[in-house]
């Protein structure tokens, strides 16, 4: 009975991921495309998250959220585009300060894609 209860889950886990990776759902909203442009970034590594946020409110003043990081990019119209990454410093391939270097470089991409009513993120 157990195993037949793994594969049930395990099928069911798969189809939902499945259903949520087809093409056009949770697309994210666009500010612009910097997609095949030339960039220049610059990574900035905080020594910790209260050092990483401490710099974000002395920049743009303190909006009650807590960051794991934060990207400065250029306008868009103003080249060479730019942009600043900032997080702390990784220490495992697959850990939190990875991703959410891959998130930020996503803001240098695509602009501000998140909901401003949602808090968080």
């Amino acid at each position: 009975m157990k195993t037949i209860t793994k594969v049930v889950g395990t099928a069911l886990l798969s189809l939902a991921l499945l259903t949520s990776c087809e093409p056009g759902e949770r697309q994210i909203k666009q500010d612009f495309d910097r997609s095949g442009h030339e960039m220049r970034i610059t990574v900035i590594f905080h020594e910790s998250e209260q050092a990483l946020n401490k710099e974000f409110r002395e920049r743009f003043g303190n909006d009650g959220i807590q960051k794991l990081g934060f990207a400065v990019y250029a306008n868009p119209g103003r080249q060479p585009y730019w942009c600043e990454i900032h997080t702390t410093r990784p220490k495992m391939p697959d850990d939190q300060a990875m991703d959410t270097m891959g998130h930020e470089l996503a803001h240098c991409v695509f602009g501000q894609f998140h909901d401003k009513n949602r808090k968080g993120g």
